[in-house]
């Protein structure tokens, strides 16, 4: 019977790598594409996918904005499903943990939640307070209405379309406070 391999475990350069990679696809750009608006060359941008390019802060800036996405995405890991994202060589983190963290809405779980924020000035400590007060009040309605619509509440007659227009502005509710559209 033949050994199976175990996953090797992706660093961090190859989660981006792979987010890269995806997004470069999914829009139908070209490698040399890419590099040109960059001002790399198309080795340079196959380097980096096949993960023998270090990237840097600036290359992850700079592929963020020849992608037309946030950093935080091609940092979370999300797009390819690569599992948990790599902190360090032993820290790995989910990729919502990671988009939450990057974003400066939370902790990494198990951190010290009052010394994340000592440094975060106070206005923008309370806008981010209110700004995940809306977002834990947004999910909670879109939760509640996709169980209505499931099933678990038996609507009476006419309530249908009523709860499909509240679950339609949850999302739009979600969408909006989340940042990711």
């Amino acid at each position: 019977m033949p050994r199976q391999r175990r996953p090797r475990s992706l660093t961090a350069d190859q989660v981006v790598a792979g987010q890269v990679r995806w997004l470069r696809d999914r829009r139908g750009i070209s490698q040399q594409q890419l590099a040109d608006s960059l001002g790399w060359t198309q080795s340079q941008v196959a380097r980096l996918e096949t993960g023998k390019r270090s990237i840097s802060v600036a290359d992850l800036l700079a592929l963020a904005w020849a992608l037309d996405v946030a950093p935080v995405y091609l940092l979370s890991g999300s797009f390819t499903e690569s599992g948990d994202v790599p902190i360090a060589e032993q820290l790995r983190v989910d990729p919502t943990d990671m988009r939450n963290w990057v974003r400066g809405w939370e902790p990494l779980p198990g951190s010290n939640y009052r010394r994340f924020f000592e440094n975060v000035p106070d206005d923008e400590w309370y806008a981010s307070r209110e700004t995940a007060q809306q977002r834990q009040q947004a999910a909670e309605l879109y939760e509640r209405a996709e169980r209505e619509l499931a099933g678990d509440a038996i609507p009476q007659p006419g309530e249908r379309g009523r709860r499909r227009m509240q679950l339609d502005a949850a999302k739009r509710t979600r969408k909006s406070t989340s940042g990711d559209g």
